[in-house]
């Protein structure tokens, strides 16, 4: 991770808090149907980051791993079922990361102990995913957080195959567009991390002809709709939602794929 991503973590930003209370609504509608029908939950955060963030006071706020923990303790039900999977690719983070849910677990010694993985999100999800084939058990549904700072590490096959694996799983996505976007200017120089987003070379490349062919104002939309047509297309996503922002809320386009009707009624309201 670059120091401006670290430095994504020293301060607060109105989008974070947009994006922090879309993801404890959503949860907490996923969490209140899943616990019906399901013995387990398995609740997977992609790029935990360090834990926390930077107020302009200095003090600490919660991120997206402490508000999924509290929610999760916040009920009986919820704590008896849920299980929690946190990944960060980056040493220091992930160093920081560890503290910060070694905190949480002195407060609530009864609470389990949350799984850690220190690496790059598609690589650890593929060793997590591989181990629960072996074993031959079934898996429990999952709701997947996946907010990286760019979008290096958002590999598809590891999307499609999550989205395969069992279909109460959902994919929370935030989609950085703008990210995208850098990498379609640089072109000879881009690397394989777009191939990597949409799963092959030759989406990549098919990708830069749409753009190509396209006016400015019309590139953002096309990006996302191709990147969501590869999910409808590839999975076993039945249905979806997908809600952008204009730039003073979260700050840059979402995605949300959803997999179950219920959920997607119930985050609505």
């Amino acid at each position: 991770m670059s120091p401006s991503d670290k430095d994504h973590f020293e301060s607060y930003r109105p989008q974070t808090l947009a994006k922090h209370t879309i993801l404890k609504n959503y949860i907490t509608a996923y969490f209140h149907i899943l616990k019906r029908s399901e013995d387990r939950i398995i609740y997977i955060d992609g790029f935990a980051g360090r834990g926390t963030y930077t107020a302009g006071d200095g003090s600490a706020i919660p991120g997206s791993p402490r508000h999924a923990l509290e929610l999760i303790a916040s009920t009986s039900e919820f704590a008896a079922k849920v299980r929690t999977i946190f990944i960060e690719r980056d040493r220091d983070l992930f160093a920081q990361l560890a503290a910060t849910l070694r905190s949480f677990g002195e407060g609530h010694p009864d609470f389990p102990e949350p799984i850690l993985a220190n690496g790059a999100f598609s690589t650890e999800m593929t060793v997590i995913l591989d181990s629960w084939k072996k074993s031959g058990a079934a898996i429990a549904p999952m709701f997947v957080f996946i907010d990286p700072c760019g979008v290096d590490g958002v590999d598809f096959a590891v999307i499609q195959r999550l989205l395969r694996a069992q279909r109460k799983c959902e994919v929370f996505l935030f989609f950085n567009i703008e990210g995208v976007r850098r990498i379609l200017g640089l072109r000879d120089q881009m690397g394989d991390t777009l191939a990597g987003l949409l799963g092959t070379q030759e989406r990549a490349d098919e990708l830069v002809r749409i753009v190509d062919s396209l006016r400015t104002n019309e590139r953002d939309e096309a990006i996302i709709r191709y990147y969501e047509g590869l999910l409808r297309e590839n999975t076993l996503a039945s249905s979806w939602c997908h809600f952008e922002s204009n730039g003073r809320t979260v700050g840059q386009p979402v995605i949300i794929w959803y997999t179950s009707l219920k959920t997607l009624s119930a985050f609505r309201s």
